[in-house]
């Protein structure tokens, strides 16, 4: 998965939870996704 659009600001795309998202994943041996809300992603 390389992006995770969610409006989930609380948890989920909490800046301060962000890193400890990212270091799970990769501690599970995955590459963490870019977490955004859908307003953060440029449009085409």
């Amino acid at each position: 998965m390389s992006f995770l659009l969610t409006w989930n600001c609380k948890y989920i795309a909490n800046t301060t939870l962000r890193g400890r998202i990212e270091q799970i994943c990769r501690t599970g041996g995955f590459e963490p996704p870019i977490i955004a809300t859908p307003e953060q992603i440029p449009e085409k």
